[in-house]
């Protein structure tokens, strides 16, 4: 087993967009990866196959994900959200390597979306074909809910008082900022950037204040009638 839990990070107002979640990441995730699956809402009960349901009870978003974290007995976490809704499968050996180019340069974060938004810096560490960037006291977003590695620990002092996550991302860039200006060392952040179109989730996510964007309206009819077909008769398919 990895000392890595996936983490599923909602809340129950959002509950509308669980079926569409669990049938791409039932569909697209890769279970041969050696780690548990925790799915962490408020309160409503739910059942996906081969994830662990693990509540954290109401609260404000930083508070929720800071008791639902330290229940955890993994020491890091790739934290993912309920609007995530995966369209094409990550391979377990992928994750395996950034996993272990994390550990072995002892990283704080570990990042993969595009890059244009972020700002950051050449480095020389090398996954997956890819050079790493790294996040400076100059870039954008290095507090970000997108797909990161996250050593616990780090990802915890990160999350302050009842910050909403629109205000983590926010003043808890601010903070590492400010630590990077002190040292540049003192943060080690860093990005694998991707393609767009090699994303393994939109990159927005499906879901925009409140409400299912066109790209989450377009997977959930793609779904609704995969489910229609795959429910009829084989007779009646041809």
């Amino acid at each position: 087993m990895l000392d890595l839990a996936i983490v599923i990070h909602t809340c129950d107002k959002y509950a509308f967009l669980w079926e569409g979640w669990d049938y791409y990441f039932q569909k697209y995730w890769d279970f041969s990866l050696l780690c548990k699956v925790y799915f962490l809402n408020e309160l409503l009960p739910v059942s996906f196959p081969q994830i662990v349901h693990h509540p954290t009870g109401v609260g404000s978003w930083a508070s929720r994900l800071r008791n639902g974290l330290l229940e955890l007995p993994e020491t890091n976490v790739l934290y993912l959200q309920e609007d995530f809704w995966l369209k094409r499968q990550l391979p377990a050996s992928w994750i395996i390597s950034a996993f272990q180019a994390f550990e072995d340069n002892r990283m704080d974060l570990l990042r993969w979306h595009t890059s244009e938004s972020y700002r950051c810096a050449s480095s020389e560490i090398r996954v997956n074909n890819n050079c790493l960037l790294r996040y400076t006291s100059d870039s954008h977003f290095i507090v970000s809910h997108q797909s990161t590695i996250w050593r616990k620990a780090f990802l915890i002092d990160c999350l302050r008082g009842d910050e909403t996550p629109w205000q983590n991302e926010r003043e808890g860039t601010k903070r590492l900022k400010s630590l990077l200006r002190s040292d540049e060392n003192s943060v080690k952040a860093f990005l694998l950037p991707i393609e767009p179109r090699n994303a393994w989730y939109p990159g927005r996510g499906v879901c925009h204040e409140g409400r299912l964007g066109s790209v989450g309206l377009r997977m959930l009819w793609a779904m609704r009638v995969q489910r229609i077909f795959s429910n009829r008769p084989s007779n009646q398919l041809s």
